[in-house]
């Protein structure tokens, strides 16, 4: 993002873009607002996918980057970055550095999520039959805690 501010003409500078950031003025909230919001949700959804296909990918270092091309090319056009209803590209600019930009940061982020994801396998145990019994105590915790259900939280206001 810092890239795209620093090339974007200078009437772009100080523009609101879609999230309501200032083109040009990075700060700490929209760093952590950009981590929280984006980045977090992001890589868990990414990881998720990548536990569920990754059996189809190639073996070896190309699943992770082909993985990264293929949730740009199934995602990229319909949720972000490359939406048609995108206003920040036609504020900061050139057009191909953006495209190249993200379409590389999407391949980085495959091969990543694909690394993290090989390295836990390779380290966490595999669950026996005989792991339910360490579990027992966070069930007790969460049946007691007013979770009642994944997502749902009973309130005590009345």
């Amino acid at each position: 993002m810092r890239v795209l501010a620093v090339t974007s003409p200078a009437s772009a500078q100080g523009r609101l873009t879609e999230a309501q950031a200032n083109v040009g003025f990075p700060t700490i909230d929209g760093s952590i607002a950009l981590l929280f919001f984006g980045g977090l949700p992001a890589g868990f959804a990414a990881a998720f996918i990548y536990l569920l296909i990754h059996r189809w990918l190639p073996a070896g270092r190309r699943a992770g980057p082909l993985f990264g091309a293929l949730l740009l090319l199934v995602l990229g056009a319909s949720v972000e970055p490359f939406r048609a209803d995108n206003i920040d590209f036609a504020i900061v600019g050139p057009g191909w550095l953006s495209v190249v930009l993200f379409s590389a940061l999407a391949v980085l982020h495959g091969a990543v999520v694909a690394a993290v994801a090989g390295a836990f396998s390779e380290r966490l145990p595999l669950p026996s039959g005989q792991d339910w019994k360490h579990y027992l105590p966070l069930l007790g915790a969460w049946g007691g805690s007013g979770f009642r259900h994944p997502g749902v939280v009973l309130s005590t206001d009345r």
